[in-house]
């Protein structure tokens, strides 16, 4: 069940057992043993800023819900999918798609409507993609290309314009 974390609400880490054939923990955080999927970043987990392993290819629904202290999401190129209300709860500044696609959402809210300060930033060449895929039409996006830093992974230098 994709929602079975989300009541850990004091949870910080996540540990999994090297024997486990199913599941793997990267630095507290629950992914699928070959990081395919990402499943759980606690509730609690510190740290403000997060890169998702490079082959992950889906976020499951609730993954990221209600994290107190993330602020900065950088995803890499190889995402799909992203689970319904993967990001809900969560008073993130700043995401980074490298996907030259925009990923398949399961629902069509995947981030906090509420969050109206949310930046989310994307390839230039896919900016149009992004734009036009329901879950990510009402977000302001902003262009990769145009950044000096666009290939900066860890996303708290950027400021949010004027």
């Amino acid at each position: 069940n994709d929602s079975t974390f989300t009541i850990a609400e004091s949870l910080k880490n996540i540990y999994v057992d090297d024997e486990n054939p199913y599941y793997v923990s990267n630095n507290g955080v629950l992914y699928t043993k070959n990081y395919e999927e990402l499943v759980c970043y606690p509730m609690y987990h510190e740290g403000t800023d997060y890169t998702i392993h490079a082959r992950t290819k889906l976020i499951r629904s609730y993954a990221f819900k209600n994290c107190e202290y993330l602020r900065n999401v950088v995803v890499g190129s190889y995402l799909e999918v992203v689970g319904v209300k993967a990001f809900e709860g969560t008073e993130l500044k700043t995401i980074k798609f490298n996907s030259l696609y925009p990923p398949i959402s399961t629902g069509e809210e995947i981030f906090n409507l509420e969050n109206v300060d949310l930046l989310v930033y994307v390839p230039a060449i896919a900016i149009n993609d992004y734009k036009s895929n329901s879950a990510f039409a009402y977000l302001q996006l902003n262009n990769l290309h145009n950044l000096s830093i666009a290939n900066c992974s860890v996303l708290s230098i950027f400021s949010q314009p004027a």
